[in-house]
C-alpha cells in the first residue's frame, strides 16, 4: 500500500488552473490512500465547498482520511506538534506496518514544510516529494481560490489534465537538512568528549561526512585509551598542525583526568590519582634526582620492584633507619609504592643536594605529594572498593584531614600541573579542546 500523508494549504487542491502539490502527487504516483492534515481554516474551506474531496476524486478514486486539527496559527512551530504526532501515530499503527509512505513537502506554511521534511528524513519507509509551481518559481502572484465556485471552475479547466502536461514532482535527497541535524548531534557529543558515540553516527552516514571527520574521531578514541601511537598512525596532523603536541604518557593521563572532571566523572578521576602519582614519583626520583631505584630494591616477577631491608642495609642504611621510624621498626620488605617514593623524596631532600632542582621546588614537590597522598588515602580506597559514586561536594567532605581541607578536582589538577611543570619543565597544552575544534571544522568539508 502506498499512502500519501499531506498537510493542505491555499495552493491545494488547485491554483491558477493547475494542480496544487497535493493533487499533483496523487496524479503522478500510484497512491492507494491519502491522509489530509487540516488546520481550522482549511477545514472550513473543505466544509464550505468540498474542494479537497472533489479534486482528489476527480483524478483517482482512492481512500481519503481527514485529520481535523484546532490549529489556527500554522506559522507557529509551537502549534504544529499535532502534525508530527498524527503522522507518527499513523506510521506506527499495525494496519500500516507494511505500507510505504509519501509525504508532501510543498504544501502548507514554511513551518509545515520543514516538519514534513524532517519526517522524510527520520522515518525509513517514507519518501519526501517536492512539487515545483507551474511557473518554476514563486506562485504568490497567483491568488488562491476565493470561493467554491471559482475553485470548481479551476478544477474543471485544470491545465494539468492535459496528456502532455509536465510532471512537476521530484524526490529531493534532503541530505542538507539531514546532515545539518546530524552535525548538531555530533558536535554536542564531541563537546562532551563522547568520540565513540559520535563516530558511530558518522559511520552510519559515511556519504555525509569527510574521511577526516572519521579519522579525527578515531584518533580521539585511541587517545582516551592511551594508545597515542595508534592515534598518530590513524591521523597525526590536521590542517598542517600536529594533533598530539606533547606525547609523554603522563601528559595524556593528566588530560584524561581533565576529561573526567569536565564530564563530572569524579569517581573515575579519583581512581586515576594513584597511577599518576606513582608515575610522577618515579620520574621525580629517577630523572630529577638521578637516583637509581635498584639501590633500595630488587626486581621480582610477581610484585615488580620490592624494597628489602637487605638491600637498604647494604646501600642506604640511613634511609633504612628513616623508614624504621615511619614503620615503628617493622619495615621488613615492601613493594615499591607512591608512599615509599614520597619517603625517599623527603629523605633525599634532607641528606642530599640536587643540582637539578632548587630547594624551594623540592619543598613544593614534597608538600604537594604529601597532600595528594592524603587525598588518595582518604578517598580513593572508598571509591575503588565500594559502589560509591561521588561528586565534588563528597570529595571535599571525604578529605577530612585539615591539611587537605577543601581539596576538589580543580585543586588536585592545579597541583598536579605544578608538579609536572617542575619535573618535565613544560606546562600541559589542552590538546582535546583543540581536537574538538578540528573535528567540528572537518564536518564542514562536505
Amino acid at each position: 500500500m502506498l499512502i500519501l500523508f499531506t498537510p493542505v494549504g491555499d495552493t491545494d487542491p488547485v491554483r491558477n488552473y493547475h494542480d496544487g502539490a497535493m493533487l499533483h502527487i496523487i496524479r503522478h504516483y500510484p497512491v492507494d490512500k491519502v491522509i489530509l492534515f487540516m488546520t481550522k481554516e482549511m477545514m472550513k474551506k473543505e466544509a464550505e465547498a468540498g474542494l479537497y474531496t472533489k479534486g482528489i476524486k476527480r483524478i483517482k478514486d482512492i481512500s481519503i482520511e481527514y485529520i481535523k486539527s484546532e490549529i489556527t496559527e500554522p506559522q507557529n512551530y509551537e502549534e504544529l506538534s499535532p502534525l508530527l504526532t498524527a503522522f507518527d501515530n499513523y506510521y506506527r499503527d499495525d494496519t500500516h506496518k507494511n505500507a510505504e509512505w509519501l509525504v508532501n513537502i510543498s504544501s502548507g506554511t514554511p513551518q509545515m514544510k520543514t516538519i514534513m521534511s524532517i519526517i522524510g528524513i527520520d522515518y525509513p519507509r517514507v519518501t519526501a516529494v517536492q512539487v515545483t509551481s507551474p511557473e518554476r518559481g514563486s506562485n504568490r502572484k497567483a491568488p488562491p481560490c476565493r470561493d467554491g465556485e471559482e475553485g470548481a471552475d479551476m478544477l474543471e479547466f485544470n491545465e494539468d489534465d492535459a496528456e502532455n502536461a509536465p510532471n512537476r514532482c521530484s524526490e529531493p535527497s534532503l541530505n542538507m537538512i539531514h546532515r545539518y541535524g546530524l552535525r548538531l548531534q555530533i558536535e554536542s557529543l564531541v563537546r562532551n568528549y563522547e568520540y565513540n558515540s559520535a563516530l558511530q553516527i558518522v559511520n552510519q552516514h559515511p556519504s555525509l561526512f569527510s574521511e577526516n571527520t572519521q579519522k579525527l574521531l578515531q584518533h580521539g578514541i585511541y587517545r582516551i585509551l592511551l594508545k597515542v601511537k595508534k592515534a598518530n598512525e590513524c591521523m597525526s596532523y590536521y590542517d598542517g598542525q600536529p594533533l598530539v603536541r606533547q606525547s609523554a604518557e603522563i601528559m595524556e593521563y593528566y588530560r584524561l583526568m581533565e576529561l573526567d572532571q569536565k564530564k563530572g566523572n569524579i569517581s573515575g578521576f579519583i581512581i586515576k590519582l594513584s597511577p599518576i602519582l606513582m608515575k610522577l614519583g618515579e620520574k621525580y626520583i629517577q630523572d630529577v634526582w638521578n637516583y637509581p631505584l635498584k639501590n633500595i630494591g630488587v626486581m621480582t616477577k610477581e610484585k615488580g620492584l620490592v624494597i628489602t631491608e637487605a638491600r637498604l642495609q647494604k646501600n642506604e642504611p640511613e634511609f633504612l633507619a628513616y623508614l624504621n621510624k615511619q614503620f615503628h621498626n617493622k619495615f621488613g620488605e615492601r613493594a615499591i609504592s607512591f608512599i615509599m617514593l614520597l619517603y625517599l623524596s623527603k629523605y633525599l631532600s634532607e641528606v642530599s643536594i640536587c643540582p637539578n632542582i632548587s630547594k624551594e621546588n623540592q619543598e613544593k614537590v614534597n608538600r604537594i605529594f604529601s597532600q595528594l597522598r592524603i587525598v588518595e588515602e582518604q578517598v580513593r580506597n572508598k571509591v575503588a572498593h565500594t559502589m560509591l559514586n561521588i561528586d565534588e561536594d563528597d570529595l571535599e567532605r571525604l578529605t577530612i584531614d585539615k591539611s587537605v581541607k577543601g581539596f576538589g578536582t580543580k585543586k588536585i589538577l592545579s597541583d598536579l600541573r605544578k608538579i609536572i611543570m617542575i619535573i618535565y619543565g613544560k606546562s600541559i597544552t589542552a590538546d582535546y579542546n583543540l581536537l574538538n575544534e578540528y573535528i567540528i571544522q572537518s564536518m564542514k568539508e562536505i
